[in-house]
């Protein structure tokens, strides 16, 4: 019978190595029936039909409880560590007459996108390691405790669950789950969390909410992805473009909810003051590193520190408004995207669209920001919107002239007198409205600004504005 077995698991691995487009059957070997072949289901109605419920303890774990590392499971005179190598390795080279020990190769790695030269060594063979797609201790925690002790070795060897990877990111998602962890190079999440869901189902293994979650959300990007096969992982051709997410506290009514890619936080037309904002991006770059970061103008304290991804900037609590706001983009995130944003300001109505870094808003007025609006827009594309008259800065007040300590020798001056304002022009409010018939005229405040009644291109209604 364990002749037969290893026979019949040699067949399945010749078959993948020569045509990775097929599923091999599922068997009794790995512990399922011909029913729960999935080569031509949907990723997404796979994870619908796995059961959910919370990790079990890890209580009783080790290594040894899927058998010996790398055994030659299917008979073939090659270990299991070799057998993934020469899958998922070009230009492979041999250190023996049997083709078994690979000696050097060429790694597309599926986990971060780089090109690894693999070379066998004492030092050097682990740049390259053989990832347990569901790790091993997710598998434990997950149902592997229930299954037979054979069950649980094929786990460990099968190589739907295996793939060849840069050695640095295996150790750093150890036994997590796709909840915890993903690809930094985004363009295998869809094939890495379908195989995942593939694997739970072959061996009835169940998944947490916060797992179904996070694998929902990478198949909605990918929503005819099927599940996977024992071959390499494919790579999407295209990646889920990265998505701004964020919220603001408005006065009164605290808190609101998380909006996206445009749309509006906040309110209009009600006089609240924006308070706080969080914003992040939700959806990771291709092989890209990097985060956003913003910073606030707060009334009383002025700008503060730049804070980023998901952090709150202003206050709550202490009815202070938001005045202006300052966003950017940091790393390779900033290489392939600008960030754009414009705010409602009292008075003043929508502004202009700032980008990457500049001020959004006002200073020196006291006018609160009621509203805001935030994109992120591939390098090289238009603005969303007219990029005018983003920010205000109301005109410093003249400093009133020194008086000098009188002596006996001399008079005292004169304090200086504020200039007056021309008395040919009319004093208004900068900000205020006026009537359609004053249209193009002249005013000035009581500084001796000077003013005219007229729209901009982010307001169409006539104000005094200078």
């Amino acid at each position: 019978m364990q002749r037969m077995r290893g026979a019949l698991l040699s067949f399945i691995t010749i078959v993948t190595m020569i045509a990775a487009t097929l599923a091999p059957t599922p068997g009794s070997q790995f512990g399922v029936s011909q029913a729960q072949a999935t080569q031509t289901q949907k990723a997404s109605s796979a994870l619908a039909g796995l059961k959910v419920s919370p990790a079990a303890s890890m209580n009783g774990y080790s290594r040894s409880q899927f058998g010996p590392a790398w055994e030659d499971i299917d008979g073939n005179g090659c270990d299991t560590r070799n057998d993934i190598l020469k899958r998922d390795l070009k230009n492979v080279t041999y250190l023996d007459a049997g083709k078994c020990k690979v000696g050097t190769g060429m790694l597309n790695d599926p986990y971060t996108g780089k090109t690894i030269d693999f070379v066998s060594g004492a030092t050097t063979s682990s740049d390259v390691q053989i990832d347990h797609v569901v790790a091993l201790g997710d598998a434990w925690t997950t149902g592997a405790q229930g299954l037979g002790e054979q069950e649980r070795e094929d786990l460990a060897n099968d190589p739907l669950n295996l793939l060849a990877v840069d050695g640095s990111a295996n150790q750093s998602k150890g036994d997590r789950d796709a909840s915890q962890w993903l690809p930094s190079y985004a363009k295998s999440d869809c094939s890495y969390v379908a195989r995942q869901i593939t694997v739970k189902q072959r061996y009835g293994l169940w998944i947490t909410n916060s797992e179904k979650q996070s694998m929902a959300q990478v198949l909605a990007s990918c929503p005819n992805e099927p599940t996977a096969t024992a071959g390499s992982l494919s790579i999407s051709t295209s990646a889920p473009t990265p998505s701004l997410t964020y919220r603001t506290h408005v006065q009164t009514y605290g808190w609101q909810g998380w909006v996206k890619d445009g749309q509006i936080s906040g309110t209009t037309g009600k006089s609240k003051r924006l308070e706080a904002i969080n914003i992040k991006v939700s959806d990771r770059v291709p092989a890209t590193s990097g985060e956003i970061q913003y910073r606030t103008h707060v009334q009383t304290y002025g700008w503060q520190g730049w804070v980023s991804t998901g952090a709150m900037s202003g206050t709550s609590g202490k009815a202070k408004r938001l005045e202006a706001i300052s966003i950017r983009l940091t790393g390779n995130l900033a290489s392939a995207y600008d960030v754009y944003y414009h705010v409602h300001a009292q008075h003043f109505g929508w502004l202009g669209w700032a980008r990457d870094g500049a001020d959004a808003g006002t200073t020196g007025y006291s006018y609160r920001l009621e509203a805001i609006q935030i994109e992120l827009i591939p390098k090289g594309s238009a603005a969303p919107g007219s990029t005018a008259d983003s920010f205000r800065q109301a005109p410093k007040k003249a400093t009133p002239a020194k008086t000098t300590k009188p002596t006996q020798a001399s008079k005292p001056a004169k304090p200086r007198q504020p200039s007056k304002p021309a008395a040919s022009l009319p004093i208004k409010k900068s900000g205020a409205f006026c009537k359609a018939a004053e249209k193009g005229t002249k005013a000035q405040t009581s500084t001796g600004v000077k003013l005219t009644c007229t729209t901009i291109s982010t307001d169409n209604r006539l104000r005094w504005r200078h």
